[in-house]
């Protein structure tokens, strides 16, 4: 799960839906894709919110840090984004094919892809509310762009952060399912993992451009 500007991989919504999928049986990765100065410097100048290549480079060293670790380095990866991240994960695919097994973006901006998103190879799932009218629009105009498997679905009367009764469940139902009927899943195993990682941890800080 990654996440961009503003939105901490400490907020109670990213950390349930980890939770959620932990509990479906993925181990999960929890990413800020800005560090802490970052953070502080997009506050005041909204410089980096929107770079998309350089939040995909991170989400790279990411899925290159998860393939090294041997606990879970067997597993098949997917990206599950949300706002621009979720543009930056179509991206990392196309700097890096063959890494990323799916992706699922919720409500997200795809649509900062741009005109590339033809070269996406992963099967794609966006979900979005269908009271967030103008992301919607978005949406549908990234889906008409992709080559690859993919899908729309639209949680009714949820926004942007599917805060609505029922809309948080359905959203998380609906990326788990997605990953189970895309991915190439081993067995289940007695052990899983939930990492939760800022960009300064580990080897992740020694890759900051």
């Amino acid at each position: 799960m990654t996440n961009g500007a503003g939105c901490s991989r400490f907020a109670r919504g990213n950390r349930d839906v980890a939770r959620r999928l932990y509990d479906d049986g993925f181990a999960t990765l929890l990413v800020d894709l800005l560090n802490r100065d970052e953070e502080m410097e997009d506050a005041l100048t909204g410089a980096l919110r929107l770079d998309v290549d350089l939040l995909a480079r991170r989400m790279i060293a990411a899925t290159e840090w998860v393939k090294e670790e041997t606990e879970v380095a067997h597993l098949p990866v997917g990206h599950l984004a949300s706002g621009v991240a979720s543009a930056a994960a179509l991206v990392a695919d196309m700097h890096s094919p063959g890494q990323i097994e799916a992706i699922v973006s919720r409500g997200g901006r795809p649509d900062l892809a741009g005109i590339r998103l033809y070269k996406v190879a992963p099967p794609v799932l966006f979900i979005t509310g269908s009271a967030d009218l103008r992301n919607l629009e978005l949406n549908r105009w990234a889906l008409r762009r992709l080559n690859c498997e993919k899908s729309l679905v639209i949680v009714p009367g949820a926004t942007i952060r599917f805060e609505e009764r029922g809309a948080f469940t359905a959203m998380t139902e609906l990326a788990a399912s997605w990953f189970k009927r895309v991915m190439k899943l081993p067995r289940p195993v007695a052990t899983r993992s939930i990492f939760s990682m800022s960009w300064t941890e580990r080897k992740l800080g020694m890759l900051t451009p």
